[in-house]
């Protein structure tokens, strides 16, 4: 459900806030969505998908009852999947905008922070409605490159 989806994604929001790094959310296009760090150029895929590992045992921690690490969807019987092993080298990801091949050809699309409540209507970002979204709104990423976060710093803050 969408509150779950919801609080999960708040709930990872919070720890970000804590560790004071910049975090930018989107629709998966589909039924999920995204949560992008940008960091520093000087980490490997290791250290941050290491970051990223304990982010969701925290996340999973709080919330273990919506939640789960677990890869396999008949394992995690409905849960919200944390999927920090997203962050490696080769991975294919659904980038900002992107057209997804599914019924009602939903676009992943960049959301603020404040959208992201029981209210948001997954199904409401897509082809027909992405050009009025744009003009309204802008690129809500346009300046996601300038706001690289230092890992080291973040996790001192732990």
């Amino acid at each position: 459900s969408i509150d779950v989806l919801v609080t999960t994604a708040l709930k990872v929001k919070e720890l970000l806030d804590k560790m004071h790094l910049k975090s930018y959310v989107k629709t998966s296009g589909g039924k999920g969505l995204h949560i992008y760090i940008p960091v520093k150029n000087d980490y490997s895929y290791k250290q941050t998908q290491n970051i990223c590992h304990i982010l969701s045992l925290m996340v999973n921690r709080e919330l273990p009852d919506i939640t789960s690490l677990e890869r396999s969807p008949s394992k995690r019987k409905g849960k919200i999947y944390l999927d920090y092993l997203q962050n490696a080298k080769g991975k294919t990801m659904a980038s900002v905008y992107s057209i997804r091949p599914r019924e009602n050809a939903g676009v992943s699309t960049p959301l603020e922070w404040s959208e992201v409540t029981n209210e948001l209507d997954l199904s409401s970002f897509n082809l027909k409605t992405i050009d009025k979204r744009l003009f309204e709104k802008g690129d809500l990423w346009a300046n996601f490159f300038d706001n690289k976060n230092d890992l080291k710093e973040a996790i001192a803050k732990l």
